[in-house]
């Protein structure tokens, strides 16, 4: 989809997580595919994963994946937001993927006062 918005610019936000957290032995097939990514933006390679989250105009890459990322947005009470999302799809493997799951607990953390800035600076940079 990204070469297709590319070639009839399209202008686009691409929303991408790096992995940088996953076991050592995938890392080279994510660095290999994050660079793709970086590149097909316009973006120069990186030697591995980034240091902090990458928020441009048109591109955001999270350090890790989203559910690293919201599992430190939901902070003390990820249990309890976990147990939203799980309610919601039930003990699949890997449900923490499941958008379901991730729509559930964030809903339940929001509810309960939770905001989320990772979240936030995608959308204003979306928007702007």
């Amino acid at each position: 989809m990204l070469l297709i918005a590319k070639d009839f610019q399209i202008p686009c936000h691409v929303v991408f997580d790096c992995d940088g957290g996953s076991d050592e032995k995938y890392h080279a097939e994510h660095i290999r595919d994050n660079n793709a990514i970086f590149q097909l933006m316009g973006r120069a390679s990186l030697e591995g994963f980034p240091a902090a989250h990458v928020k441009e105009a048109d591109l955001t890459a999270w350090v890790d994946t989203i559910e690293a990322v919201l599992e430190d947005e939901f902070g003390l009470d990820k249990l309890t937001f976990h147990q939203a999302g799980s309610d919601a799809v039930g003990y699949l493997k890997n449900s923490r993927k499941n958008p379901l799951f991730v729509a559930a607990a964030m809903k339940a953390a929001w509810d309960a006062g939770r905001r989320f800035s990772v979240v936030d600076d995608v959308v204003t940079n979306i928007l702007k």
